[in-house]
């Protein structure tokens, strides 16, 4: 029963090495409490993707941030305004978004009136958890990929109506709602990385590198 509690005026500050940075708060709320999601305006470095190597070996590509960004927004706006998605690829590809803040405002007038979770039509958001450098536990969503057949990029369904857990996150949900807090190694359990190169495959949102011209 998760509803869409708005997305937030745009925030800013400093980088260590002084460059400033946009983001705007993406706010959820649901009985069992409430979660927000930054987007950040992306820089030079957020529009290039990574090449990452995991602890086999193993390269693999992740898409840059302004992909996932996108992958994000579009989830969202789907999962409370079934003809959102639709509406905004329309406004992307008439060439009218020309920066990623015209893109957020149209997100943001698109989401202005959510639709609301029913008993019968049900509104999911699937948090994952990862360790702190301080081996807290936080929740966030779901990584996002690059699928091995076209090499776009892909994000699993986080929200909206059915969403479902791997059986391995069921096995790490379980080892940490099991933990006990006077142990600190066992008050962690769930992994710091994930091979997204070994994840789902690309799903309905996987044309929305279209998104932006």
């Amino acid at each position: 029963m998760v509803e869409f509690d708005g997305i937030s005026d745009p925030v800013s500050g400093k980088r260590g090495d002084g460059t400033e940075w946009k983001a705007w708060d993406f706010k959820f709320k649901s009985p069992k409490g409430t979660y927000s999601e930054r987007i950040f305006e992306p820089d030079e470095n957020g529009i290039k993707r990574r090449t990452m190597t995991n602890a086999n070996g193993h390269e693999y590509e992740l898409p840059s941030d302004f992909e996932r960004s996108q992958q994000v927004v579009a989830q969202i706006v789907a999962a409370y305004n079934p003809n959102g998605f639709e509406k905004l690829k329309a406004a992307a590809t008439s060439g009218k978004i020309k920066t990623f803040e015209q893109f957020i405002n149209v997100a943001k007038n698109l989401l202005e009136k959510p639709i609301k979770p029913t008993e019968e039509h049900n509104i999911q958001l699937k948090l994952l958890g990862r360790n702190s450098s301080d081996n807290r536990v936080y929740a966030r969503l779901p990584n996002c990929g690059i699928s091995r057949n076209d090499n776009k990029p892909f994000m699993e369904k986080f929200i909206g109506e059915n969403v479902l857990m791997t059986s391995w996150e069921v096995q790490q949900a379980d080892a940490y709602h099991k933990a006990k807090p006077s142990n600190p190694e066992a008050t962690s359990p769930m992994a710091n990385t994930v091979d997204v190169s070994t994840s789902v495959e690309a799903g309905e949102m996987s044309d929305i590198d279209k998104l932006l011209v």
